[in-house]
């Protein structure tokens, strides 16, 4: 059988790390992503106002 190597992207591996530092689990991380998932299938948010630099 031949073996595959999958590269991860470092920052997933970070964000993931410190999600398990905090406390949270595989499940409420999976949660989290799939919640996120469906949110942004909703329209865009209008802001109230504007923002002006300076």
């Amino acid at each position: 059988m031949e073996k595959k190597t999958k590269l991860l992207d470092n920052e997933w591996v970070q964000l993931l790390r410190e999600a398990r530092k905090v406390g949270l689990t595989v499940d409420e991380v999976r949660h989290f992503l799939k919640s996120s998932e469906k949110s942004s299938e909703s329209p865009p948010m209008v802001r109230s106002h504007s923002i002006k630099p300076f």
